[in-house]
C-alpha cells in the first residue's frame, strides 16, 4: 500500500495593516496611540484603532461616524512583500482622512484607506493606501503632537448595579426516617 504525499503552498502577508506609522513634527503614531485629530467641534485625542474604507465611508456616517483631519508630516505604509516600512512626504496643505467610530464605549479614530492606484502599489507594495484631502474644519493643526502612548483601550469599569438577592426560607428540618417511612 502507497501513501501519496501532498504539498500545500500557503500564501502569508506579513502585514495587512495600512498607513503603518505617520508623522506631525518628528512624532511617529502608530495604530494603538492616542492621536490628536481636529472635528467638527475642536480638538479630538482618542485613540487610533484601524481603518475605514472609503468605498465604504456612508456606512460608517450612516452608524454616527465622524469625519476628521489629522496633520501630518508624512506616513509609511508597511509592504505586503517584505514587511518593511516605505515612507511617503504627505502632499502639501492637505491632512489625512479619518473617521470618528463612536459604536463603543469609548469614541476611537480609523484613518480612512482607499485602493492604490498602480504607482502607489509599485511604490508602497501594498494594495490600500491613506486618503489625504484637503482640511474640512477651521481649527488648523494642533499646536503639539500627541505624545501620549496609552493602551489600546483604556476603559474606566461603571459599577453596575446590585440586585439584591431574594433567598426563600430553608425548609424545616425533617427527620430521615420519616421521609423514607412516611406511610
Amino acid at each position: 500500500m502507497s501513501l501519496g504525499s501532498t504539498t500545500v503552498n500557503l500564501s502569508v502577508s506579513l502585514n495587512s495593516g495600512m498607513c503603518a506609522v505617520f508623522k506631525l513634527k518628528g512624532v511617529e503614531f502608530k495604530p494603538g496611540r492616542e492621536v490628536s485629530a481636529i472635528g467638527p467641534s475642536g480638538s479630538v485625542k482618542t485613540i487610533w484603532a484601524g481603518f475605514a474604507r472609503s468605498e465604504i465611508l456612508g456606512w460608517w456616517i450612516s452608524k454616527g461616524g465622524v469625519l476628521l483631519d489629522i496633520p501630518c508630516d508624512e506616513f509609511a505604509e508597511r509592504s505586503e512583500v517584505d514587511g518593511s516600512l516605505n515612507w511617503k512626504n504627505a502632499p502639501p496643505g492637505q491632512v489625512l482622512r479619518a473617521l470618528l467610530d463612536r459604536q463603543t464605549n469609548h469614541a476611537l479614530v480609523k484613518i480612512v484607506t482607499r485602493e492604490a492606484t498602480r504607482e502607489e502599489f509599485e511604490f508602497f507594495q501594498h494594495s490600500r493606501v491613506p486618503v489625504f484631502e484637503n482640511p474640512l474644519h477651521e481649527a488648523g493643526a494642533p499646536a503639539e503632537p500627541c505624545v501620549a502612548q496609552a493602551p489600546l483601550i483604556s476603559v474606566t469599569p461603571t459599577p453596575k448595579p446590585v440586585k439584591p438577592v431574594t433567598r426563600r426560607p430553608a425548609p424545616e428540618p425533617v427527620a430521615v426516617q420519616e421521609l423514607l417511612f412516611d406511610f
